[in-house]
């Protein structure tokens, strides 16, 4: 399948198996976000533990401007970008299976041909 999502055009056939053979790499791709999320947390708590301030709130911005959080932060982008790329190639390709049923049926019933 093409890249360029403007000349993005596929047969049904190839979007079954497209779906078929991605199906783990979607898989990967929600876990890697799943992951980043976790790791924000986890390096926000260790950066909020390591920064000095003098109140609750004073610690929890400096902790959020922390290279170590925005580091994270941007990881987390990377892959929330790559998992909605591959769920939005997905979602085509489902929606191509879905017209190509609706005109196989509505032309066996002799509606479209």
């Amino acid at each position: 399948m093409s890249e360029e999502t403007k000349d993005f055009e596929v047969s049904p056939g190839d979007a079954i198996r497209y779906l078929a053979e991605t199906d783990a790499e979607e898989a990967a791709a929600r876990a890697q976000v799943e992951y980043w999320e976790e790791k924000i947390k986890e390096t926000r708590a260790d950066a909020y533990l390591n920064v000095q301030g003098s109140t609750v709130d004073e610690r929890k911005s400096r902790a959020e401007i922390s290279q170590y959080v925005k580091e994270a932060k941007g990881e987390y982008i990377k892959a929330l970008q790559a998992q909605k790329e591959l769920y939005n190639k997905r979602k085509t390709c489902e929606l191509i299976i879905a017209m190509w049923q609706t005109k196989s049926a509505n032309s066996r019933r002799g509606n479209i041909t």
